[in-house]
């Protein structure tokens, strides 16, 4: 397993259901959107395995960053006003 790619693109690589698919889909929409929980961060980094997220400007976790202050992931490089790119506490570099 790694980082959820997409409701599509799950249909060709994980064998997950309909109501599955349809979760982690919500699950992810909701972390870029910016309302996501730290019981979704946690499943990003550990049931997921996301090491790397990139937040852009246009995401609502841009004003509501929910990785700025997470026990699961740390700030690696930004450019100000345009993008973030957050790495997983001890993931290797990708």
């Amino acid at each position: 397993r790694s980082c959820f790619a997409g409701n599509e693109l799950t249909l060709a690589y994980a064998p997950l259901s309909k109501v599955q698919r349809g979760a982690i889909d919500k699950q992810f929409i909701g972390i870029f959107a910016g309302t996501g929980s730290a019981s979704d961060i946690r499943d990003m980094a550990e049931k997921y395995d996301c090491r790397a997220v990139v937040i852009m400007a246009a995401d609502g976790a841009w004003a509501n960053d929910p990785f700025r202050n997470s026990p699961y992931y740390r700030l690696s490089e930004e450019s100000p006003g345009a993008w973030r790119i957050y790495r997983a506490i001890g993931a290797k570099q990708l």
